[in-house]
């Protein structure tokens, strides 16, 4: 089988939060989820292993997280680690920092994925921690909605969509500088508790 975002996965074990039943289909859809992968599990899928590989150099070299949370307009040049794969582009990266406990080395950031071009609203970022067991063994991916009214709760009907695009990486970049700058209780759940249930 063909590997692409959105296709065939590594086997994991996941374990979904939601509020309401039936359960979501996507971890997405719920308020969030948490995937443990085997890493002996990514020989023969290439963009998961690669993932892995770069969150290993990542950790390995420690370089300032800084240097990440840059407009890259959807080139992807400049992502940070994330399972599973998206089939759209990591847009921006936000809040990055190295988060190490006696189990597990990695690091968390507030990010969004798009496939298009248009302003942020306040209810589609998202909390990520990218991590690996101290043992190496295994790999672990938790995924949380976050909502911030940094941000509009929806774009209005008379937006200027031409002038925007014009100056979509002046947004990006005034975006991330608004993200990094709020504090933990500018979002919901605030980083501090997902941050707990990341050290747990």
């Amino acid at each position: 089988t063909v590997e692409q975002p959105g296709g065939p996965e590594v086997k994991h074990t996941q374990f979904l939060l939601y509020n309401n039943s039936p359960a979501p289909e996507s971890f997405l859809d719920g308020v969030g989820g948490i995937r443990v992968y085997a890493t002996a599990d990514f020989s023969g899928y290439t963009m998961a292993q690669q993932e892995y590989q770069n969150l290993q150099t990542i950790l390995a070299q420690r370089p300032d997280l800084s240097q990440y949370m840059v407009a890259d307009q959807g080139t992807n040049a400049m992502n940070l680690p994330y399972l599973p794969t998206f089939p759209a582009a990591q847009i921006i990266r936000a809040q990055a920092t190295y988060v190490d406990t006696p189990s597990v080395q990695g690091v968390r950031y507030v990010t969004v994925y798009r496939q298009d071009v248009s302003p942020f609203v306040g209810s589609e970022f998202l909390y990520t921690f990218q991590g690996i067991s101290s043992d190496g063994g295994h790999y672990i991916s938790a995924t949380f909605r976050v909502n911030t009214t940094l941000f509009p709760p929806e774009i209005p009907p008379d937006f200027d969509m031409d002038t925007f695009n014009q100056q979509f990486a002046e947004y990006l970049t005034q975006s991330i500088a608004t993200l990094n700058g709020a504090a933990p209780n500018d979002f919901t759940p605030s980083l501090t508790t997902l941050d707990s249930v990341v050290q747990s």
